[in-house]
């Protein structure tokens, strides 16, 4: 008997054959309750690695004082070992250890529980000394901003250029031009200031100011790169995975429309939300705003580290929550499945797919 409709199902997979049925499919496609449960995972996921993406220079600027080059320095250091050991890793442990569906899903379970405390990563931060210029009040809000003085009053400095660097007497400046500096050189990639006019316990040799923000002697700088990049490790270790039990748990005529899909709802849900909640939560904890000349808002001239770290931890807390969860409740869907087929054929052997 022939078919009258192009879509039909077999087993429990779908087929189609014109691209107006591709909706069709979808809606077939978030019923199936592992797969919507494994993307929702992987959008928590987004959330978080594009939100530390968009703001990690911000973070070590604010918190640890490093200037640009150091920044991108670290950030390297952190983002490409971490993605080759961890997506690397993740495909090694498939293959050499067999693993079927439910052993995936323990794995990942596992692997972003044991990522969860490595979020206290966010707590850590130095100490930097006031910006020159902004006078607090008792309740740390800034009162005033003056950033023009009298040594500095011929630079023509601009206001809205910021650049912090730290003088040789453990004060930061706005930046070097506020600092009345007139003579740059560039070392071992780290820019430093001479004949700076504001800064008056001058050094004998030396630059007289850095880039960067003081710090007060700070040695937390070491623990925070350890512990995001073992977060980090973490993570990367479970992409392979997720992507290979989500090709496990959708029937092979849609698999490439999962995987579409999955990557679609990881934009809309995950990279795309993460960096407006993450610079949400880091304005939150901005003490003063710098005022452009036409009236808008520009940097945030001074941060409460406390409550910036508190805001990104209590995000990254939640959202990995989140993804602990779905990934339990993916889990459990799985384990259902594969009794439920035991049961209905008792001579069934566990196969490596379920």
């Amino acid at each position: 008997m022939k078919r009258n409709n192009s879509l039909y199902t077999r087993g429990n997979g779908i087929k189609f054959e014109k691209i107006s049925e591709m909706p069709v499919v979808f809606i077939r496609l978030f019923k199936n309750f592992k797969f919507l449960f494994l993307t929702l995972a992987a959008c928590c996921e987004g959330i978080i690695f594009s939100g530390m993406a968009a703001f990690m220079t911000k973070l070590l600027l604010q918190q640890f004082g490093l200037g640009p080059k150091k920044q991108a320095i670290y950030k390297a250091t952190l983002a490409i070992p971490s993605s080759l050991i961890g997506i690397l890793g993740g495909g090694w442990a498939i293959k050499y250890f067999g693993m079927n569906l439910q052993q995936m899903l323990v794995m990942i379970v596992c692997l972003v529980s044991l990522s969860f405390p490595c979020i206290g990563a966010m707590f850590i931060y130095c100490d930097n000394n006031d910006l020159v210029g902004l006078s607090e009040s008792d309740n740390n809000m800034i009162e005033k901003i003056k950033l023009q003085s009298e040594c500095n009053k011929d630079c023509d400095c601009d206001d809205t250029f910021f650049f912090p660097v730290c003088g040789h007497d453990n004060l930061t400046y706005f930046s070097a031009c506020h600092a009345g500096c007139s003579r740059k050189e560039v070392k071992d990639s780290i820019d430093m200031f001479y004949d700076c006019k504001c800064i008056l316990n001058k050094p004998s040799s030396g630059p007289e100011a850095v880039e960067g923000f003081c710090m007060d002697n700070c040695p937390s700088l070491v623990f925070f790169i350890m512990l995001v990049f073992t977060y980090q490790t973490l993570s990367f270790f479970c992409v392979i995975p997720t992507i290979t039990a989500t090709l496990r748990v959708v029937h092979g005529d849609v698999r490439s429309l999962a995987i579409a899909l999955q990557w679609v709802m990881g934009r809309l849900l995950g990279t795309i939300p993460g960096p407006l909640l993450f610079g949400k939560a880091i304005d939150e904890s901005c003490g003063y705003w710098q005022r452009n000349s036409d009236g808008s808002l520009g940097n945030c001239l001074h941060y409460d580290h406390l409550t910036l770290s508190r805001n990104l931890a209590c995000l990254m807390f939640f959202s990995k929550g989140l993804q602990i969860t779905f990934f339990a409740i993916a889990l459990k869907l799985a384990i259902k499945t594969q009794r439920e087929r035991m049961a209905e054929d008792p001579g069934l052997v566990r196969s490596t797919i379920w």
